[in-house]
């Protein structure tokens, strides 16, 4: 008899956390912290002279019948797929595809405490509607 395993379908939230920290510590990043409030957590760290913050939000509209055990397995969900994705930034970074800098821009703090994407989503909103040809 087999048994089918997918990675990380039984990790913990903290399991993935930890993954999330340790893969950006060892590519260089510094100060790597997760701070909660409420249904949000952030991961704040930093490279070289930027700083960068990861927004993990809660699922929205969590149905009033799901019990502690499906949101913490929404959860185990959310932080797997969160490190995924940081492991997949890595490693393209590794792979020289794109720069650490071009792979997290959307996530660099700026001095008004937003991120980039924060600060310029808006813009882009507007720019689309204004114009929506694009020069290929």
């Amino acid at each position: 008899m087999t048994t089918n395993y997918v990675r990380g379908a039984s990790a913990s939230s903290a399991d993935s956390r930890a993954e999330i920290v340790g893969l950006l510590s060892r590519h260089g990043a510094s100060d790597v912290r997760c701070i909660s409030e409420q249904r949000r957590t952030a991961i704040v760290f930093s490279s070289g002279d930027r700083q960068f913050r990861l927004l993990l939000t809660g699922p929205a509209g969590f149905p009033d019948e799901t019990d502690d055990s499906g949101r913490e397995k929404a959860a185990r969900r959310r932080w797997h797929t969160l490190a995924l994705l940081v492991k997949a930034k890595l490693e393209a970074v590794n792979a020289d595809i794109v720069t650490f800098e071009e792979e997290f821009l959307a996530y660099t703090l700026l001095p008004n405490g937003r991120t980039v994407y924060e600060n310029t989503h808006q813009a882009i909103l507007r720019a689309y509607a204004a114009d929506s040809s694009l020069p290929l």
